[in-house]
């Protein structure tokens, strides 16, 4: 094999290597419609929480989910913003 069947072969493996490395992040890409899913998940958490309950559940655990949907709504504005930069 010459040298520039070498370089050629080489120049070929790496656009598939790049080709394969898109694909790969594309399956690991946020779309927007997934981010608005997370978001309305969120958004039911937070009704369910404000809705008066028959046998309402303790201050504590009360207070756990809400902090919880607190981490939940920052991790949300966090995957936003990476979504919007195109990460």
């Amino acid at each position: 094999m010459t040298q520039d069947q070498q370089r050629a072969l080489a120049a070929r493996l790496s656009k598939e290597a790049q080709a394969r490395a898109k694909s790969e992040n594309a399956k690991h890409t946020l779309t927007r419609e997934e981010t608005a899913a997370l978001w309305h998940a969120v958004n039911w958490m937070d009704l369910c929480l404000r809705q008066t309950l028959e046998e309402p559940p303790s201050q504590e655990a009360m207070e756990k989910e809400r902090n919880r949907l607190k981490l939940a709504k920052s991790g949300l504005r966090k995957v936003n913003a990476l979504r919007k930069q195109g990460l």
